[in-house]
C-alpha cells in the first residue's frame, strides 16, 4: 500500500515549525544572556582596557616603591670567589647561589689568587700583536715576548711597609683627581715627576725616600727586561709612573682598555700593589682577557701586599680592573717607553729633569690642592 503523502507532509512542516520556533527561542535566550553581561560588566566591573591601564598603573608604583630597596639588598647580597687554578681552565659559569646558605658564588679563572705564592717570575705568555708596536720595531725594541708576569718577592718586606707608607701619604697631601670621569673619580695620584719637585717643596720627601724609589726601579727594569727579552739600553721609563689609590667615592664600573690604545708610546706597564685584597680593600681586581680556550676569557689577578705584576701593552693584553667596594687600593707603578725623547733611563735623570721643567705651584693650585687633600 502506497504512503500516505499527505500526513508525511504535515509531518515535515509540523518539524519544520518547531525547528524554526527552537531557533527562534535560543536568539532570544542568547540576546537576554548578552543583555545580562552587559549589565553585569557595567555593574560589577570596568572596560576591559581601562582594567589594563590600571593594572600597569598599579605595578609602576610597586616598582618605584620597591626599586631602591630591591637594589640596597642586592647589593648586600654576599658573594664569594670559587677560585679556579690556571691550568685546569673549565668552561666558565657565571654564578650560582648556595640553596642552604643563600650565598653567590661567583666562578673565575685567575692568573693568581691571594693563597698562591710566586718567589720566582711566572710568566702568562700570549702571542705578540706586533702590529702594535711599530715604533718599536723601527728603534730594534720589540718584545721577544708578550704576556704578563708575576713575581711575590721582587722587593723586601721592610721596604715595602715604607713605600705604602708614602703612597697614602703623597696622594693624599699633593695627588691630582680627574673630577671630568667616574673612573678617575675614584683614583688619587702622584707622578713622580711632580713628586720629585713637589714633596721636596712640601718637606715631605728626602732623600732617603728617592733612594728607596730608585732601587725599586731599577728591580722593576730588570725584571721587565729579562723577562720581555728587551734590550735595557732602549728602554725608558714613561712620565707615567706614580703612586696612585684607589677608593669607593662614586660607584663605577671600569672599562676595559689596552694601554697602547690609551697611549700609543707604551711598552710595558707594571704594578707593585701595596695593599691586600679582601684585607684592605674589596673588590679591585685586575682583569686579563687572555684567559682561553675561547678569546677575551677573563682571567685574574688578585692584588696583594709586595705582588708585582708587569705585562706588555699591545693589544695582545685587554684588560681592566674591577670595582671597588671598600677600603683602599694602593700601588706603585712603572710604564716604560723606548722613546727616548719623552723616557728618561733612569729616576735620576727623571728628577734632574723634574726639577728644572717642572713649574711651580700657585697660590691658586696651592689652595685647591689642600681642599682636595681634605675631602678625599
Amino acid at each position: 500500500m502506497p504512503p500516505n503523502t499527505a500526513n508525511s507532509n504535515s509531518d515535515s512542516v509540523n518539524v519544520r515549525k518547531k525547528g524554526q520556533q527552537s531557533t527562534a527561542n535560543q536568539a532570544n535566550k542568547n540576546e537576554k544572556s548578552d543583555k545580562t553581561n552587559a549589565q553585569l560588566t557595567k555593574v560589577k566591573g570596568l572596560h576591559p582596557d581601562f582594567k589594563v591601564s590600571v593594572i600597569i598603573a598599579l605595578i609602576a608604583c610597586l616598582t618605584v616603591v620597591l626599586f631602591p630597596t630591591i637594589l640596597k639588598q642586592l647589593a648586600q647580597l654576599k658573594r664569594s670567589f670559587v677560585k679556579v687554578p690556571l691550568d685546569s681552565r673549565p668552561i666558565a659559569k657565571s654564578s650560582m647561589v648556595d640553596p642552604d646558605t643563600g650565598v653567590e658564588y661567583e666562578y673565575h679563572q685567575f692568573m693568581a689568587t691571594v693563597e698562591q705564592h710566586f718567589p720566582n717570575i711566572s710568566l702568562h705568555e700570549v702571542p705578540c700583536n706586533y702590529k702594535g708596536y711599530p715604533r718599536e720595531i723601527q728603534r730594534g725594541a720589540p718584545p721577544r715576548h708578550c704576556g704578563t708576569l708575576i713575581l711575590d718577592e721582587l722587593i723586601a718586606n721592610k721596604s715595602l711597609n715604607r713605600l705604602r707608607e708614602m703612597s697614602r701619604l703623597y696622594t693624599t697631601v699633593i695627588g691630582d683627581t680627574n673630577y671630568h670621569n667616574r673612573e678617575s673619580y675614584n683614583l688619587r695620584w702622584i707622578n713622580l715627576h711632580h713628586l720629585f719637585k713637589y714633596g721636596v717643596q712640601d718637606n715631605i720627601f728626602n732623600d732617603d725616600d728617592f733612594e728607596l724609589i730608585r732601587n725599586t726601579s731599577e728591580a722593576v727594569k730588570h725584571a721587565v727586561c729579562s723577562t720581555f727579552g728587551l734590550p735595557p739600553s732602549k728602554v725608558y721609563f714613561s712620565p707615567v709612573s706614580q703612586f696612585t689609590r684607589y677608593k669607593p667615592v662614586v660607584p663605577h664600573s671600569e672599562f676595559r682598555h689596552v694601554d697602547k690604545v690609551r697611549s700609543p708610546y707604551l711598552l710595558v706597564t707594571t704594578i707593585l700593589w701595596l695593599s691586600t685584597v679582601d684585607v684592605d680593600f674589596g673588590g679591585g681586581r685586575t682583569e686579563f682577557l687572555t684567559g682561553g680556550p675561547e678569546p677575551l676569557t677573563p682571567l685574574l689577578i688578585e692584588p696583594k701586599f709586595g705582588r708585582f705584576a708587569a705585562w706588555t701593552s699591545g693589544w695582545e693584553n685587554p684588560h681592566g680592573v674591577l670595582e671597588i667596594e671598600w677600603g683602599e687600593r694602593l700601588a706603585l707603578i712603572f710604564a716604560f717607553t723606548v722613546h727616548e725623547d719623552i723616557g728618561h733611563e733612569s729616576m735620576v735623570s727623571l728628577r734632574e729633569w723634574a726639577m728644572e721643567h717642572v713649574p711651580d705651584r700657585t697660590e691658586d693650585e696651592l689652595k685647591e690642592q689642600y681642599k682636595n687633600a681634605n675631602s678625599y
